[in-house]
């Protein structure tokens, strides 16, 4: 039999979770918490994306127009 050079790989850390009857509830490993990461800074950077085209668009109107008044509710 082939003895193996590399028996023992290190793949960083991992972490699971088991319920009280020994059962797999969550496993986290480094390659998912990349993509956590990776998944929370795209949604962030798209937040910011949009309240900077709110802020732009929510602009008072200027001294010389007046902004026409629109009810809140309409009511029958």
């Amino acid at each position: 039999m082939q003895k193996l050079q590399n028996s023992v790989r290190s793949e960083g850390w991992s972490i699971q979770v088991y319920s009280g009857d020994r059962r797999l509830i969550l496993s986290l490993d480094a390659s998912h918490a990349w993509l956590l990461g990776t998944g929370i800074g795209i949604g962030f950077g798209i937040a910011l994306l949009g309240l900077r085209g709110q802020c732009q668009a929510a602009q008072p109107p200027s001294p010389g127009e007046s902004a026409p008044l629109v009810a809140p509710f309409q009511v029958d």
